[in-house]
């Protein structure tokens, strides 16, 4: 039997909706995508180890580093048309990872790269890291002046906040190596995902009547309102991970959900963050050949 591999790769960005594209296309019944979400197989092949941010032990522990190891969470398609994986730090780590993309899997898989406001993915970086119990900074601008320390320091791409939300050349490297790349904006997912799966299966070439269901919200990020719960549901320690694992996933996600409050980026915030990404979005524009300006309102 052939060994079975992923034709399609949601490559990124991180905190831009790839969960919830992940977890839609994992309903279509000509669709297997893997199991496990992110498996980072590529970009645990030319990143540093070890990663060194509170919390990163177990991220890297959970890392797909043996391609045998990789190729066993696809094992379990059968005639599905689409194979496909969500490692969303492949955006970030373009140059690096497209050679052993394409070495590994070929010229002809497809990509998709989703796209979120970088002002708004950094915070929900940010507040993602809160909600796991990971960021101790409780000021986002102080976290923000971290960033290149913790860079300095070998932290998770994730820590990145600012720097993970610089697109466009990622676009280019990807956009240049394959020829079947569709970028996608989170704003036009969230706001018409019939007409985005839509084009999403047309891309993909399977069955575009198919309904899907939308109800669910994935990976969200907020501010905890019971710590003591977030600590089962998000803790690093053996013990009461192995109290989270008695809860179904199903459960253990709505739980997570229903535990954080939205907390606004500050206006003084957002204008700090606009100045440093208003050349980067300009170039997004032409990329995309849309209008983005919304982006810095």
């Amino acid at each position: 039997m052939p060994n079975k591999l992923p034709n399609f790769l949601i490559v990124g960005a991180a905190k831009c909706g790839t969960t919830s594209l992940h977890n839609y296309l994992m309903q279509h019944p000509q669709v297997f995508m893997s199991k496990v979400k992110e498996p980072k197989y590529f970009s645990s092949q030319v990143v540093e180890f070890p990663f060194k941010g509170l919390g990163d032990d177990l991220v890297e522990s959970e890392l797909y580093k043996n391609f045998s190891d990789y190729k066993v969470l696809f094992s379990d398609s059968k005639d599905e048309k689409i194979i496909g994986e969500s490692s969303a730090d492949n955006l970030y780590y373009s140059s690096q990872v497209i050679p052993l993309i394409k070495e590994k899997l070929g010229d002809d898989i497809k990509i998709i790269i989703l796209l979120r406001n970088p002002i708004q993915r950094a915070y929900s970086a940010y507040m993602h890291l809160k909600r796991d119990l990971r960021e101790e900074e409780e000021n986002f601008q102080a976290a923000l002046a971290l960033e290149q320390e913790r860079i300095a320091n070998n932290y998770e791409f994730i820590w990145h906040y600012k720097k993970a939300g610089l697109y466009s050349q990622d676009i280019i490297n990807y956009q240049k190596a394959f020829k079947n790349v569709k970028v996608i904006l989170n704003d036009d997912l969230k706001k018409e995902p019939e007409q985005e799966l839509e084009q999403i299966c047309n891309f993909l070439e399977i069955d575009k009547d198919f309904e899907f269901n939308l109800e669910q919200n994935f990976n969200s990020s907020g501010a905890i309102k019971n710590k003591f719960l977030q600590k089962i549901l998000a803790s690093r320690s053996p013990s009461k991970r192995k109290l989270g694992k008695l809860i179904p996933s199903a459960i253990k996600d709505k739980l997570k959900s229903k535990n954080l409050k939205k907390v606004k980026l500050s206006d003084n915030d957002r204008k700090t963050l606009s100045l440093y990404y208003k050349d980067e979005i300009q170039k997004i524009e032409k990329l995309l050949n849309r209008d983005l300006s919304n982006w810095l309102n």
